[in-house]
């Protein structure tokens, strides 16, 4: 304190800059933490600097000015400060009962600390000194105060342990008060329940500690002798009336997600597709007779017919296959039952955050996430796709531009790789790959879909070649050219899995210009379907 530098700002009103007021604070030599009320206000000005983004060289904010004067106007009174060397003021051994030390732990929403005090009866009277006391100024990350009182509970276990390994004297009990009923109760539970950022620090206290609900604490003492209750007997100490009761604040939140649809069973991508369209179809009718309007159906087997029968559902109908809003809306069902079951937090934490006031404090998905680096996001309707740089190329497809995010070991996606498979002949992974890779993001696909492929069997696509059917030059001619087309949308070149390219290079982008035929649009002036798909 006695530096040059500072005196023009300790003792003329020069307002300091940021390293000057870091030096200043720094410059305490207190190991014990005996002047923490002290101290801890000049680590709070540093950490209103720290969130203001001042930087070193720069002088303090208004704030961080009215803060160091009310600061600096203590110095005086610092000086005068008297602390005995000894604790028990010189007493024997002999003459001294079990000695206990007390420790008191709190938090605000600026800073969270603990104090020990060594109680001890010398000769029928109650000695009470302070032992040691650590401080620590809160997260530049808003925590809430449970949490943050949670903290000093740590740091007063953690002092305890000290203080017991290389105090001299025999503890006879350590007792730690806190008047925080949320964090007792979190110390009264299974650490399992509750979140990691909890879980960890009760079970740190738990393994050092046995903890109790504490009675409400005033400061109604000196901070170097002690609360006035620790000098009476310890039946008239403060006692919790009431009990604490198990709490569910920071508890793991359990995501269920109810699948209308056993895909377990179903080993078609088109049959479980058709049997969730006529699922939401159900769903539908079940609405439209609630209305009074005419259900949709079907048209109905032999066997439906006779079942229909024998219940009597004589409710006006209306035929009609399955609608495309009906077959979109069944994908969209297995993309969520899919993704819940695969990735349940990160979707809870998006569809969380989508819930959450505009301004509010956003959750982000955990490092530790497989799909982390592809930055998921949920789109309109809920489903998880990638982000990223792609989102501005505004004449690509929404598939193309965020794939869907799927788990290369669901039933969905091992149906829907088989599907692809079929789609192409079983002629090439590459292919798979490359189509699959153009609408879905599933991580290491390339050995998933090889997985696949050797599962298949090859007389498969021997036995799809060879329907029953009499071979004629014209199915012929036909089998050779979808031959042919198969062929040429195998990749010419080799594209991975994170590469930013949409699609690889294949032999029909120099032949049509696209990959299949699929992606050509039909003139839109032609005279006919016939005729613009002629002209393709």
């Amino acid at each position: 304190m006695h530096r040059e530098e500072l005196q023009p700002c300790l003792l003329e009103g020069k307002q300091p800059t940021k390293r000057l007021v870091a030096r200043c604070v720094m410059g305490f030599f207190d190991p014990l933490g005996l002047l923490s009320p002290f101290t801890i206000h000049g680590k709070i000005i540093i950490h209103h600097l720290c969130r203001s983004n001042c930087g070193w060289d720069n002088e303090i904010d208004e704030k961080s000015w009215t803060l160091w004067q009310r600061w600096i106007n203590l110095l005086p009174e610092v000086e005068t400060i008297r602390i005995p060397h000894c604790h028990l003021g010189g007493a024997k051994p002999a003459e001294v009962d079990p000695l206990e030390v007390h420790i008191f732990t709190d938090a605000s929403e600026h800073a969270y600390g603990c104090l020990a005090y060594l109680r001890a009866i010398i000769e029928g009277e109650v000695r009470c000194s302070l032992m040691m006391s650590r401080t620590k100024v809160a997260p530049i990350k808003r925590q809430s105060i449970p949490r943050l009182k949670l903290m000093g509970a740590v740091l007063g276990t953690r002092m305890s342990q000290t203080i017991l390994s290389t105090h001299a004297y025999q503890i006879a009990r350590t007792v730690i008060w806190m008047d925080s009923c949320t964090v007792c109760s979190w110390l009264n539970s299974d650490q399992h329940r509750y979140k990691q950022f909890v879980a960890f620090r009760v079970g740190e206290i738990q393994e050092l500690t046995k903890w109790g609900q504490g009675p409400p604490l005033q400061s109604d003492g000196d901070w170097f002798c002690g609360p006035s209750f620790l000098y009476r007997p310890q039946k008239l100490w403060p006692t919790c009336e009431v009990g604490f009761e198990e709490t569910n604040e920071e508890a793991q939140g359990v995501v269920l997600f109810h699948g209308a649809i056993n895909v377990e069973p179903i080993s078609s991508w088109a049959k479980l597709l058709r049997v969730t369209a006529t699922v939401v179809r159900f769903i539908a009718n079940c609405r439209r007779k609630r209305r009074g309007e005419p259900i949709v159906i079907a048209q109905a087997t032999t066997k439906q017919q006779q079942l229909m029968e024998k219940i009597a559902a004589n409710h006006e109908s209306v035929k009609a296959p399955l609608w495309r809003e009906e077959l979109q809306q069944a994908e969209t069902i297995l993309w969520w039952q899919a993704q819940w079951n695969s990735f349940p937090d990160d979707m809870s934490t998006l569809t969380n955050n989508l819930k959450q006031r505009l301004g509010a404090r956003v959750e982000t998905i955990k490092k530790s996430s497989q799909i982390y680096k592809s930055s998921p996001t949920l789109d309109d309707e809920r489903v998880l796709r990638i982000g990223g740089w792609l989102a501005n190329c505004a004449e690509s497809s929404l598939d193309k531009r965020h794939p869907i995010i799927l788990s290369r070991s669901h039933a969905v996606t091992q149906n829907l790789m088989q599907h692809y498979h079929e789609q192409f002949g079983h002629g090439n992974s590459k292919t798979v790959f490359n189509e699959m890779r153009q609408r879905f993001q599933i991580p290491k696909m390339r050995p998933a879909i090889q997985g696949v492929f050797r599962l298949l069997d090859v007389a498969h696509s021997t036995r799809a070649l060879d329907d029953g059917s009499k071979v004629n030059d014209e199915i012929l001619a036909t089998t050779l050219a979808e031959a042919a087309d198969m062929i040429n949308t195998r990749p010419l070149t080799y594209l991975s899995q994170d590469s930013g390219e949409v699609k690889a290079l294949t032999p029909n982008h120099f032949l049509r210009g696209t990959v299949s035929g699929a992606d050509l649009e039909v003139e839109k002036f032609s005279t006919g379907s016939a005729e613009a798909l002629r002209n393709v």
